[in-house]
């Protein structure tokens, strides 16, 4: 995937970027011995030269019951099989009976988000600001939180970012064109509320209101509250939750997270283990609109109280667990159980 412009990486993200591209490495390496084809996309099935097929489909929101439907289908069309490797969390109950595909969820290459000590910088200084909310790429929600951030007085109270981002494919514009763009053609001038903010806020974008330093992690230890603003936060009622190194690398830092993800996020990733602040379960169950204003509120109001010796124990737990996933998938005989499906098909 490409952007319309250049992205600024944070330091974690280029750490998680190896650990991804180790793992892609090791599945395309299994693909090799059996001998069988190696995609990056379901939908690339039609040209795989072998009947039998393994994808790769990591930290992106896998396709719905209905697309796997289609891709099953497919397969029986062409007499192909395909094992799917996710690390997303699925509901394995939906996805088993598929006659031509077997999906093989693996929530531990999470792990790759895993932060030593060396890369979280000071754990002790209480937070200067209230919060911090960091938005790169760019679409018409994320543009709603900046308007509603700078609706509520709250804009100057945090780290906050705008930088309008995008990939190539959503939009060849940059800056300010796809700042309109977006206003313009995504529903936002329906509201005077929101065409009050684009009126105030046209002028300022791109926007940062803290220096660059390619380390987000200061800014995020330096914040009571982080406001998390999933990939696929709007994307509900879903059988799969994929989750980025958005959330896991606040879970790992002495903050109060506010998650904004797909609905029932915060109980998917309490079972696996992952502590999280306690008034996500608010809003955990209502749609993205009702979760989104339940955040803002949070944030106005400012009401949770901040424990430093509760939030840096959640981190320490988050931390621990996310190094065990990642010393397992490390492990030779992590994907043993996949290699051996494919050897007996």
């Amino acid at each position: 995937m490409t952007t319309n412009q250049l992205e600024v990486n944070s330091l974690d993200q280029v750490y998680n970027q190896r650990n991804e591209r180790e793992i892609y490495l090791r599945l395309k390496q299994i693909s090799q011995e059996l001998l069988v084809s190696f995609i990056n996309y379901p939908k690339d099935i039609v040209r795989s030269k072998s009947d039998r097929v393994l994808c790769s489909y990591l930290f992106d929101l896998m396709p719905s019951i209905d697309q796997w439907n289609e891709f099953d289908n497919i397969c029986q069309r062409l007499g192909k099989k395909i094992w799917f490797v996710t690390e997303n969390i699925v509901d394995i109950e939906l996805h088993k009976n598929f006659k031509n595909i077997s999906i093989h969820s693996y929530p531990e290459i999470l792990g790759i988000t895993y932060l030593d000590s060396c890369h979280l910088g000071s754990e002790n200084k209480l937070p200067s600001r209230l919060y911090n909310c960091f938005m790169q790429r760019c679409d018409s929600v994320r543009q709603s939180w900046f308007y509603f951030l700078w609706l509520e007085g709250l804009l100057d109270k945090g780290y906050v970012s705008y930088l309008l981002k995008q990939l190539k494919d959503y939009s060849e514009l940059v800056n300010i064109d796809l700042f309109d763009f977006i206003h313009l053609n995504k529903g936002l001038d329906q509201l005077e509320k929101f065409q009050e903010a684009y009126r105030a806020l046209r002028s300022r974008v791109p926007y940062r209101n803290f220096e660059e330093n390619f380390d987000l992690i200061t800014y995020i230890n330096d914040s009571k509250y982080s406001v998390i603003l999933e990939t696929y936060a709007v994307d509900d009622d879903r059988y799969q939750w994929c989750f980025t190194e958005k959330v896991l690398r606040s879970l790992q830092s002495n903050t109060i997270n506010l998650i904004f993800a797909q609905k029932h996020s915060a109980k998917c990733l309490e079972n696996l283990g992952l502590k999280i602040d306690p008034i996500n379960q608010q809003w955990d169950g209502d749609d993205w609109v009702i979760r989104q204003r339940k955040i803002l509120e949070t944030l106005k109001t400012d009401r949770v109280q901040f424990d430093a010796k509760s939030q840096k124990d959640r981190c320490d737990h988050n931390r621990s667990l996310l190094q065990s996933w990642k010393t397992k998938y490390q492990r030779s005989d992590f994907f043993d159980s996949l290699i051996k499906e494919i050897e007996s098909s």
